[in-house]
């Protein structure tokens, strides 16, 4: 009758080992896969060389700055003016010829004294010092010719004095040009009887030409 009871104590002790038997093994085989899976997910370091740094130096040439010249264009010369002076006198008594004297000039811009070579009759009205018009720069840009006809009088110096216009193509174009040169002219005295003696009412006309 006291059997069973001793058999179930057997029983349960064995059963109590074999599970401790399992679980050891279960444990130590836990254990040695913890090892490897451990030695599996170890990281690999690997020491990284460093490299040295490359500099690059780009030698670039800078181009020179391009130079701009603004070309003025050249101006248009304007016509050389050419000045033609006729001496005309209307006193009968003087008696001098209309085309006594006449000249032409290609630079009425530059002042000259001139002095021609003629004889007239009895020797008066000679202009000994001429000194040219300056061509007015607006009717030389222009391209205006005209004349500008004047009176006048010899001092018995040889000056002129009061000076008149007498006409003139076109109207006041070309006056203050004429009056201005005219005054700076010159005669030769007009000596009679040993005296010098004025001359009134003498005459020239100023012809104002481009050069063609």
């Amino acid at each position: 009758m006291h059997t069973l009871p001793a058999l179930t104590t057997d029983f349960k002790l064995n059963k109590f080992i074999a599970i401790t038997t399992v679980a050891i093994v279960i444990t130590f085989a836990l254990f040695v896969g913890m090892q490897k899976l451990i030695k599996n997910d170890q990281i690999n370091v690997t020491k990284v060389t460093e490299h040295p740094t490359i500099t690059l130096t780009l030698d670039i040439k800078e181009k020179p700055p391009i130079e701009r010249r603004t070309i003025k264009p050249k101006p248009i010369p304007l016509p050389i003016p050419k000045l033609v002076a006729k001496i005309i006198n209307t006193d009968p008594d003087i008696g001098i010829d209309t085309t006594l004297f006449a000249s032409t000039f290609n630079a009425p811009n530059i002042r000259n004294n001139i002095k021609p070579d003629f004889s007239s009759p009895g020797g008066d009205a000679r202009p000994i010092v001429r000194v040219e018009p300056k061509y007015p720069t607006m009717a030389a840009k222009d391209g205006i010719e005209g004349w500008v006809k004047l009176s006048f009088s010899v001092t018995p110096s040889g000056t002129v004095n009061n000076i008149q216009v007498l006409d003139a193509e076109p109207k006041r174009m070309f006056n203050q040009a004429a009056k201005r040169a005219l005054a700076k002219w010159k005669y030769k005295p007009n000596i009679q009887a040993g005296k010098a003696q004025a001359q009134d009412g003498m005459m020239v006309m100023l012809d104002f030409k481009l050069a063609s």
